[in-house]
């Protein structure tokens, strides 16, 4: 197994203090430079911009939103990128992620868009639970919210130049988790006479009808925190919190209830980065799985434009 070497666009807190950890625990890696206005680090090689000579076989983009579009053709363009991992969102044009498919599928380049929360244990086991009591044909309900208390005036998810507005900054986690649970795409949506989709301010609420199922999905800034999915059904109820973003000493845990009884599940280990990075590199060479992430990334990319005031 040869040494993945990474070059990193943008080196803030987020990427020092979540994905860095994460990336550490695997073996042969090696961040071989960082991209980023910062003009030196003593432990890392600071570069202005990627080229031919300095460029490696491994992306990661953790720029703001709006910048991903020029990094990513910017690796592109050195021939030397084999696979490129981006914070979600893409990009905050669903034109634009139509582009770097595109590019990529012509360069033969492997493209990630790291939802990493679906990775996590606790999403795939409340996926499994709602596999095995979803019932088209009866009355039920999906809710998700996701909203973050005031953030720092100085954060780059104030400036909707830098992000593209909160629907690609956190309402793409409750828009993605409706196709990652229920396959919930543009076509299937357009359907749908009745959607009820009104925002105020930086907050967004999304309500609609598919067949029996009712959705109600919710995000904004300047709330009280939650991260929250609920399903219930007439004779179930599933709770997941703390679904999306997990810090180091959060208890990450699912009720499940019926008339009967009521379970509980824990989860002991809350780094949803190290278990996208584990289901990534187990599956990097596979070519039938490119496809698919071209795919899933395109669905989401319309989904949020779809969504999108």
């Amino acid at each position: 197994m040869h040494i993945k070497e990474f070059s990193v666009y943008g080196f803030g807190k987020h990427f020092k203090n979540k994905v860095l950890p994460s990336l550490k625990r695997f073996k042969k890696i090696k961040i071989t430079n960082i991209i980023s206005r910062k003009k030196n680090d003593k432990n890392f090689r600071i570069v202005k911009k990627l080229n031919k000579k300095n460029s490696t076989e491994y992306i990661y983009i953790s720029t703001p939103i709006s910048i991903h579009n020029i990094n990513i053709k910017e690796a592109i363009k050195t021939n030397k990128v084999k696979v490129i991992i981006s914070e979600k969102s893409l990009t905050n044009s669903k034109y634009k992620t139509w582009q770097i498919i595109q590019q990529c599928k012509k360069n033969k380049i492997l493209l990630f868009e790291s939802f990493m929360y679906k990775y996590h244990p606790q999403f795939l086991k409340i996926k499994k639970l709602i596999l095995n009591i979803h019932d088209s044909n009866k009355n039920e309900i999906f809710f998700c919210r996701y909203s973050i208390p005031k953030i720092d005036i100085k954060d780059h998810r104030n400036n909707n130049r830098l992000t593209g507005g909160e629907i690609y900054e956190i309402g793409c986690y409750p828009i993605s988790i409706i196709y990652f649970l229920f396959k919930i795409d543009k076509l299937k949506l357009k359907k749908i006479t009745n959607i009820k989709n009104i925002k105020k301010g930086n907050k967004q609420l999304i309500y609609f009808k598919l067949n029996k199922l009712k959705f109600i999905l919710s995000w904004g800034y300047n709330s009280v925190y939650r991260n929250r999915i609920i399903f219930k059904s007439n004779n179930h109820k599933i709770i997941g919190e703390k679904i999306f973003g997990k810090r180091i000493n959060d208890n990450i845990k699912i009720k499940f209830n019926n008339k009967k009884s009521e379970k509980e599940f824990e989860f002991n280990n809350p780094d949803n980065f190290y278990f996208m990075f584990k289901y990534f590199f187990s599956l990097e060479n596979n070519y039938k799985n490119r496809h698919d992430m071209y795919k899933e990334i395109n669905k989401i990319a319309e989904l949020i434009d779809f969504f999108k005031i």
